[in-house]
């Protein structure tokens, strides 16, 4: 696994998570949560959709050693810039399982409501994602270099 040490956040910089990233942390698991309980019986397709995103989920935490993990954006002290598994290609391999996962749930009954906490969903997870990628420029050094060597969130489109 290939990592970077960061400066910056060895030095104990920001680390803890701000109102903002609570809230948008909130936010997403509350959506999740009202796609989950709103869900009917996925057929084939949906659970396609489902495992897509389970796995890429359980790749990239398996990139990412365990002592870094959060689900703010705000990074830890002594933490390290992965650049193994899924985030060779994308550098939100993460927020875009929680995606996969959403469409799946969202797939099984796609009334307006779901498709509402769906968009909702996805437009909280790219604020996060824009709040991450600046907190993650100003601890790491070569995060820039990273940024222009791997795509955001989905491959050949972000």
């Amino acid at each position: 696994m290939e990592t970077r040490p960061s400066a910056v956040a060895s030095a104990g910089s920001a680390t803890r998570p701000s109102h903002v990233s609570r809230l948008l942390v909130a936010g997403q698991f509350v959506l999740l949560a009202g796609l989950a309980a709103t869900a009917a019986w996925p057929g084939p397709w949906e659970r396609g959709t489902l495992c897509s995103g389970g796995a890429l989920g359980l790749w990239a935490l398996a990139a990412m050693p365990i002592r870094q993990l959060r689900v703010v954006p705000e990074t830890r002290p002594g933490g390290r810039l992965v650049r193994a598994g899924p985030y060779r290609m994308i550098r939100h391999p993460m927020y875009a399982a929680v995606l996969l996962v959403a469409a799946g749930m969202m797939a099984t009954d796609p009334a307006p409501a779901r498709l509402a906490m769906g968009l909702a969903l996805a437009l909280l997870l790219i604020a996060k994602l824009i709040r991450e990628e600046k907190l993650l420029r100003a601890a790491y050094p070569d995060y820039a270099a990273y940024q222009a060597s791997t795509w955001r969130l989905v491959p050949w489109i972000w």
